[in-house]
């Protein structure tokens, strides 16, 4: 008998389990790849992605001075948002204390409003160092709207900071 439960146990885990796949399979299908997101459905601030608590906060240049000599850290940053992917909302960029652009990535985990330009974030993730290929660099400036004369100028892989987020909230 109790093998009998145990089996019925496992049996209702697995349908359960396909269940779930394949649901989630058809809404990643129903979703074209070119299809975006549209900014009604998220709020205009708030938090997104994972909860955390924004403590121990370090402002850009606060960032760039505890990783300074470092090629990843675990941080919370807080910046102002210059750019936003105005395809899906998977991406911002934060400007840096040198002027250049800081992007930080969700990974299509959540996304963000696309209207968030000029707001106040607030990110829980990673730092790291990067180089960015030509190929991704053109693909970032098509999502944020640029030209193709401003497309076909990005000719260089870029050396930067970016940072993945594992949550953000925006003020």
């Amino acid at each position: 008998m109790k093998k009998l439960l145990f089996l019925l146990a496992i049996s209702g885990t697995i349908l359960a389990c396909n269940s779930q796949s394949e649901n989630h399979a058809k809404d990643s299908e129903s979703m074209d790849s070119n299809q975006t997101i549209d900014e009604e459905v998220l709020p205009d601030t708030g938090h997104f992605g994972a909860s955390f608590t924004a403590m121990n906060m370090l402002d850009m240049a606060g960032m760039e001075e505890a990783f300074a000599g470092q090629d990843s850290m675990t941080a919370i940053v807080r910046g102002v948002v210059s750019e936003v992917c105005q395809k899906k909302g998977c991406w911002i960029t934060l400007e840096r204390f040198n002027g250049e652009m800081m992007r930080v990535k969700t990974m299509d985990q959540f996304f963000l409003p696309k209207n968030c330009s000029g707001k106040t974030a607030i990110i829980n993730g990673v730092v790291k160092r990067v180089v960015s290929p030509v190929e991704e660099l053109q693909h970032y400036a098509k999502d944020a709207g640029k030209s193709e004369k401003e497309i076909a100028a990005i000719t260089e892989d870029k050396h930067s900071i970016e940072m993945i987020a594992s949550g953000i909230i925006i003020q």
